[in-house]
């Protein structure tokens, strides 16, 4: 479900989204990001070549040696096959993908990276 972060209580949302926009030009600097913010899912991948990495019921979540989860513990599946499975927000250079909600990003091989949509974050 999409929802206005500026709806949501501050209790309840990430705490960037509790923050203002201290990144952007002097007149708008002071403009929550709550204001400009939706909550909802991750995105699923449409098209695209980075890999799907993590799904919905691990998160960002790493193993004992600290790599990566490998298996999703609600599907038994590998990651790659839950279907709640993602790419990372920044793919590695010279990837890209599209989501849905609509949300395309990539990244060059010289590191430039772009996003575009509905983007969605590591941190919430």
């Amino acid at each position: 479900m999409l929802r206005w972060a500026a709806l949501v209580p501050s209790s309840h949302r990430p705490t960037i989204l509790n923050q203002t926009h201290h990144d952007w030009p002097w007149p708008l600097h002071w403009i929550g990001r709550s204001s400009t913010a939706f909550i909802c899912g991750t995105p699923h991948k449409l098209p695209g070549n980075a890999p799907k990495r993590h799904c919905a019921h691990t998160g960002f979540g790493v193993d004992q040696w600290g790599g990566p989860l490998q298996l999703c513990p609600v599907f038994q599946v590998p990651i790659a096959e839950c279907p709640t499975a993602f790419p990372l927000p920044i793919p590695d250079p010279g990837q890209w993908w599209l989501g849905c909600p609509p949300f395309i990003t990539l990244q060059l091989a010289n590191r430039v990276h772009a996003r575009l949509g509905f983007r969605y974050d590591e941190d919430g």
